[in-house]
């Protein structure tokens, strides 16, 4: 994963329908709702390192 901040040259994005089909995609091989899952986890994980930075 890469940092993105104003020194950060341009990169592609994809509009919305195509994020969705990348979406539609990823999901159809994974268990009911296992995006949102992984998602909260992951953003959980994030704010445990920053309490322990802060600490």
């Amino acid at each position: 994963m890469r940092r993105i901040d104003s020194s950060t040259p341009d990169l592609p994005l994809f509009d919305v329908a195509r994020t969705r089909e990348i979406e539609r995609a990823a999901m159809a091989s994974l268990a009911p709702h296992m995006l949102m899952k992984r998602a909260g986890e992951a953003v959980a994980r994030g704010h445990s390192r920053s309490l322990r930075t802060l600490k």
